[in-house]
This record gives C-alpha cells, sequence and structure tokens, in this order.
C-alpha cells in the first residue's frame, strides 16, 4: 500500500512538471515569458524588421480599434511610440508546440494617434514552434481605449 502511495505522488509530479512551463537556462524564466520579453524590446525599439523575422504569416492581433494581420500588426509597432514599460504577472502555458502567455504591462503608448496614459493592462500572446524558431501567432490588446 505505501509503495502504490509513493508511486501515486511521483505519476502527480511528473504530471504537474509536464505541464509547468519549460525554465530557459540562462534566468529560470519559462520560455514564453523571455519570448514576450523580447517582443517588447523590439516593440520599444520600434525594430519592425526584427519582429518579422519571428511574425508568423498566418499571424492575428485583436486590439480595441480592431483585428490585424501581419502586415497590419507590423505597420502599427512601426508607428508605436513608447514609453518605459513594466510587464508583470505572467503565466505560461506550454505545449509541445505552441506557448501561451498572459501577463500585464504598464506602459505609456500611442495607439491610432492616441496617446493613452500609464495604466496596467492585460495582453496575451502565442507563439507556435516551427523548423525556423518560435512564431508569434497570436496577440490580444485587452486594454480599451479612452
Amino acid at each position: 500500500m505505501k509503495s502504490a502511495r509513493l508511486v501515486t505522488y511521483f505519476l502527480i509530479g511528473v504530471l504537474i512538471l509536464g505541464f509547468s512551463g519549460t525554465a530557459s537556462a540562462a534566468g529560470n524564466e519559462p520560455e514564453g515569458t523571455e519570448l514576450v520579453q523580447q517582443l517588447w524590446t523590439d516593440m520599444k525599439n520600434a525594430d519592425a524588421d526584427a519582429i518579422a523575422r519571428y511574425i508568423s504569416p498566418d499571424f492575428q492581433s485583436i486590439h480595441e480599434d480592431g483585428a490585424r494581420n501581419k502586415n497590419e500588426q507590423i505597420k502599427l509597432i512601426k508607428n508605436l511610440s513608447l514609453g518605459e514599460y513594466t510587464l508583470s504577472d505572467f503565466r505560461v502555458t506550454e505545449n509541445d508546440s505552441v506557448i501561451i502567455v498572459t501577463y500585464c504591462v504598464t506602459v505609456k503608448e500611442t495607439l491610432a494617434g492616441k496617446r493613452l496614459p500609464a495604466k496596467k493592462s492585460a495582453r496575451l500572446s502565442a507563439w507556435q514552434k516551427t523548423a525556423e524558431g518560435w512564431k508569434w501567432i497570436i496577440h490580444a490588446n485587452v486594454r480599451p481605449m479612452e
């Protein structure tokens, strides 16, 4: 009976570890957290060329002002004007070929010509693993425009 209980605890532990985000060797952060941090670095720098290398041709985003495809999202990024930002509250779900990350950001940004005050808001991004590496496939900015 005792050995059956140990086996059960072992299997539960394996299942829990199997569904948690994979930690990176560099900073013990899930890979999805690193992908989001790189994305925000590239957006802050308005580095649309860098983002174009890892955005999927099938990319879709949703913002209060509507949906965007890859080309429309790159155009938006080229015209972004981001101030300093803080990323927090990461939740990472990783399945073999997909990483989904929800997080919060506090940032002053200009979107569709409107300057938004720094206010914490939720975001969601997802990446798909391909032969070329992780491709950004989905983004949701659920912050209402004022």
